[in-house]
């Protein structure tokens, strides 16, 4: 789906200071030692995990990005990476397994309908052990949708010769069609590089009922890593899901005013 900028994400987006501290306090807090990373990619963040110590799995849909993820955690800290569906999990994750799961970078809005995203969240909290922390990262389609917003800023990486566009397009269905232009100067890849995939623009209500129907004890959405409450301004929205365990989430999340 995203094959062609699989590449070149390290380019275009970091993991950032606000989300290490975030993950560096949780794993603390929660004595964590294993993280399975739901659709993965490239591994980008799973070999951030992995580098940290933890034991990772990373899934991902795609056989060409779990290629990409070998690769990554071959050159690196080695962690796993198999083809998995994210609706699927409890085959290739088991039961019970995980400390913390994660689903970063706007991953989750690619499940359309109702039903798949209750078995997303039903799956997920399936693989957890008790205890155990969903975290959840989509933009915040909150935003998007009262504000109509049709782009995203465009990303420029003049020294590397990149370049990429984001936009969106409402469909009669109520989902967005979103579409990236990549633009490479130089090398073999050179030239433009559309690609359209179709979105949910899932809100955080939406987001936080499922997970709350799942049979997570604690849910709790936020505004970003930094601990801030979701609110209409924010760029992301962070979802946070407890499974078991007597801590609330407020103890175990940096600085999350909840």
């Amino acid at each position: 789906m995203y094959a062609r900028l699989a590449p070149y994400y390290d380019r275009f987006f970091s993991f950032g200071d606000a989300a290490r501290a975030f993950f560096k306090h949780l794993v603390a807090a929660l004595g964590a030692r294993r993280l399975l990373d739901v659709a993965s990619g490239s591994g980008f963040h799973a070999a951030e995990f992995a580098s940290s110590g933890l034991d990772v799995l990373a899934v991902d849909l795609e056989p060409a990005m779990i290629r990409l993820a070998e690769a990554r955690a071959r050159a690196g800290s080695p962690f796993a990476a198999r083809v998995a569906d994210m609706r699927e999990l409890t085959p290739v994750a088991g039961m019970g397994r995980w400390d913390i799961l994660t689903c970063l970078g706007n991953s989750l809005p690619h499940l359309l309908t109702d039903q798949d995203l209750r078995t997303f969240c039903g799956e997920a909290r399936a693989v957890l052990a008790e205890p155990g922390v969903a975290v959840i990262q989509t933009l915040n389609y909150d935003r998007i949708v009262a504000e109509a917003v049709r782009a995203l800023p465009v990303i420029v990486r003049p020294e590397a010769g990149l370049r990429l566009e984001r936009t969106y397009e409402p469909l009669e269905d109520g989902l967005l069609r979103f579409t990236t232009v990549l633009t490479v100067a130089s090398g073999p890849d050179a030239g433009e590089h559309r690609q359209d995939v179709t979105l949910r623009p899932l809100l955080s209500t939406q987001l936080e009922g499922f997970l709350a129907q799942a049979g997570f004890d604690e849910v709790r959405m936020l505004g970003g890593f930094d601990g801030t409450p979701a609110n209409a301004g924010s760029v992301h929205t962070v979802a946070v899901a407890r499974r078991g365990g007597s801590r609330r989430l407020s103890e175990l999340c940096l600085r999350a005013r909840i």
